[in-house]
């Protein structure tokens, strides 16, 4: 059995003793929403050889979570940390954290079973892996596809759009400027509050309806086929615009592998510092594709778009929260 340690703000501590001692293979040893006592408890639990078998559920406001992490990793006992947002996650790996979630308005049973999987991974030293399985499977042949470049505010701008898919919704490839680790975390975040699948790609994933998949980070992600069949591959190639992954490398493969069939896919380009993705969004219209930029006023950093705009890369500018809208009907 793993132990389980719950560390919780009182009113999320109950939901946790409740949902998590249903889940296979897990015991709740100790529960407390009081840091001191937290405090005791670890610094005498190090020491026992159940500490092998124990992971430690952290779900605190982010000031106690920064201070109470370092003294987690210092005892040598993994935890995952629930935060409010991705950036507040990954804050709390950097301190130490083995894994995190983000928490979301649906804290529901696939919540706590997705939270079940991560304490499970953790504790295997196999660092909490979701599973790679799609929500829906929806069999036939792929008629449209989506591609999107974003960067900086790009994680939230995704988010944004992904959360308003259908589980019919096209393939969608996404190039967000983001380090590796992050990219599995941020894919298994959408995956959570998304109706569609959403995976850190991996080379030779196939494009599914209803499946989003994000460039791994240091690694490009390129548009593949054989015959009907499209695929992604994910090399490490020479950074583009200082980035890997980069929104060119997959526009531009976009662009080569349909050719005259540009027109069957959608690309994106979304906030982001610098001009990563204007010449390969400028290929695929040339080929047929529809193209929209995010406008200046929703864009957290109006360099991307812009810099797609001003070169003729962009058919239409779009506020943020037009942009789903648009996909969907050009997508019918």
């Amino acid at each position: 059995m793993i132990q389980v340690v719950i560390i919780a703000d009182l009113m999320r501590l109950k939901p946790l003793q409740k949902h998590l001692p249903k889940e296979d293979g897990l015991s709740v040893v100790f529960a407390t929403d009081n840091i001191s006592e937290a405090t005791v408890f670890l610094a005498k639990y190090s020491s026992t050889a159940n500490r092998a078998n124990g992971v430690v559920v952290l779900d605190v406001n982010t000031e106690t979570a920064k201070s109470f992490l370092p003294m987690l990793k210092s005892h040598k006992i993994p935890s995952i940390a629930i935060a409010e947002s991705a950036n507040e996650g990954f804050a709390m790996m950097e301190l130490g954290a083995s894994n995190m979630m983000v928490r979301n308005g649906r804290q529901n049973d696939y919540f706590y079973r997705m939270l079940a999987i991560r304490i499970r991974a953790v504790a295997s030293k196999e660092g909490g892996h979701a599973p790679r399985i799609l929500k829906n499977e929806i069999p036939g042949r792929i008629n449209k596809f989506i591609v999107i470049g974003s960067s900086t505010g790009g994680t939230e701008a995704v988010a944004a759009i992904l959360q308003q898919m259908p589980e019919t919704a096209p393939p969608i490839l996404i190039a967000q400027h983001m380090p590796p680790v992050f990219t599995r975390l941020y894919a298994e975040r959408i995956n959570n509050i998304c109706r569609i699948s959403c995976w850190e790609a991996q080379d030779g994933d196939k494009l599914a309806t209803g499946l989003a998949l994000i460039a791994p980070g240091d690694f490009h992600m390129e548009l593949a086929r054989t015959g009907d069949s499209l695929y992604v591959k994910c090399t490490q190639g020479e950074r583009v615009c200082n980035q890997r992954p980069s929104a060119d490398v997959l526009f531009e493969s976009v662009a080569r592998v349909m050719g005259r069939e540009s027109s069957r896919a959608m690309g994106l380009i979304l906030t982001g510092m610098g001009s990563d993705g204007a010449q390969g969004l400028l290929q695929m219209r040339k080929n047929g594709a529809s193209t929209i930029g995010q406008d200046e006023s929703s864009s957290v950093v109006y360099g991307m778009p812009r810099a797609a705009f001003e070169c003729g890369a962009v058919q239409r500018q779009l506020p943020l929260d037009e942009i789903a809208h648009n996909i969907l009907e050009w997508s019918k």
